[in-house]
């Protein structure tokens, strides 16, 4: 005959249980408060399994094997249902509580010498990541003395023509087929390139299937020149076994013209690993997770702890709140939530990284919403501002609701 039980996850998940008979009597308070207790009854299937005090009600669900937390049954005979226990070794009996405690004690005794021996292997694991990380140290040591190895190729794509960008933001995103694994460098074409202070260009390299940044580079527009864009790693990327993607994207200041293809290059080393300084680096990108692209991400609450929040405006005054560091990295845009209480006539605008939103009236309902798009080029954290400013008479309450930032969409 087959097991059921009401409960098959805290079954199975009780690390050690004490089945009583359906005729036995009540447990001892002090056993049913020390080990769970269950009961088994007969039902009509065969046998159903339930937590002492709750009766075998339906859904029954079928035990694909015996539970392993089973410590003991305690009975004063071997009960009719332990012929038709499905594992290969029934549990012990125990006539009486005192058997059930030396049962427990064998148990605990076993359950510390099993701790005791993963208490060792945790402590030689140690020792051997250590080792590990000390010969790892030394051999990047070693390795960085000799002179860069040249690249060789892992992808290349042919130079091909491209017409000039129009001024403003532009968003590309390739997927090579090739994995990110020990990649040295990345190499952009720029078949057209004339640009000054006011351009900006920002490439990532990214592990496709978990979206983290093998590297990311910033490079200024006085640095874009036609021909091949070489941005090196300051060591070889991660192995992490994934697709490279490069994420290319550029703001363009009017009167600077650049083409892009995008014709792209991946380089590795053929020997040892290879090791290079480049200026454009963004160091605190490297191993960040990416978020999804055009969903808002909101700041945990942790982050506006002594911040002011709200501000009572008189009648023409003026005022400003300020989240002094905020998380800005590959991030394309912000939006602002302004809530006003009484009066009317206020005006706000957000101000981050050198950009401003310019000045927002409230809508109907007394909100503010302000979506203000992020210059290329931020990274780490940057404080973020909120301007107010009041053209009315009457004082109005001004509160800081939420902060919330996306990235961009990219094109493929």
């Amino acid at each position: 005959m087959r097991f059921f039980t009401t409960d098959p996850a805290g079954l199975m998940a009780a690390p050690r249980a004490v089945l009583l008979p359906a005729g036995a009597p009540p447990p001892n308070p002090a056993l049913a408060s020390a080990l769970p207790v269950w009961r088994v009854s007969r039902c009509e299937e065969g046998w159903a399994i339930h937590p002492e005090g709750r009766p075998p009600g339906p859904p029954l669900i079928a035990l694909p094997s015996a539970p392993g937390g089973v410590i003991a049954i305690l009975a004063a005979e071997p009960p009719s249902w332990l012929a038709d226990w499905p594992g290969p070794e029934a549990p012990p009996l125990a006539r009486d509580p005192a058997e059930l405690a030396a049962l427990l004690a064998r148990a605990l005794a076993a359950a510390e010498a099993r701790h005791a021996g993963l208490q060792r292997q945790i402590l030689a694991l140690r020792a051997e990541h250590e080792e590990a990380r000390a010969a790892m140290a030394a051999w990047l040591a070693s390795a960085g003395q000799a002179w860069p190895a040249p690249p060789v190729l892992a992808f290349a794509d042919p130079e091909g023509p491209a017409a000039p960008l129009a001024a403003g933001r532009h968003r590309f995103r390739r997927v090579l087929p090739c994995a990110v694994d020990h990649a040295t460098a990345v190499a952009l074409h720029l078949p057209i390139a004339a640009c000054g202070a006011g351009s900006v260009l920002s490439v990532r390299l990214i592990g496709e299937e978990s979206s983290r940044l093998a590297g990311s580079w910033i490079v200024p527009g006085p640095a874009l020149t036609p021909g091949w864009l070489a941005l090196d790693l300051p060591m070889p990327a991660m192995p992490w076994g994934e697709s490279a993607a490069v994420e290319i994207e550029a703001d363009l200041a009017p009167g600077d013209v650049l083409a892009l293809h995008p014709s792209l290059r991946l380089l590795r080393t053929a020997g040892a690993a290879r090791f290079m300084l480049s200026p454009f680096w963004e160091p605190a990108a490297e191993g960040m997770l990416l978020p999804p692209e055009q969903v808002w991400l909101g700041l945990p609450e942790a982050m506006w702890e002594g911040q002011r929040r709200s501000v009572l405006l008189p009648g023409g005054g003026r005022a400003e709140l300020c989240l002094p560091a905020v998380p800005v990295t590959a991030m394309a845009a912000l939006r602002a939530e302004v809530a006003l209480t009484g009066g009317a006539g206020v005006q706000a605008a957000l101000w981050c990284g050198g950009a401003g939103s310019g000045w927002r009236d409230a809508d109907p309902a007394g909100r503010i919403t302000i979506t203000l798009p992020l210059p290329i080029g931020l990274a780490g954290t940057a404080p973020v501002r909120l301007l107010l400013r009041h053209l009315g008479r009457l004082e109005c309450r001004v509160a800081w609701r939420a902060l919330q930032g996306r990235r961009g969409r990219i094109e493929r």
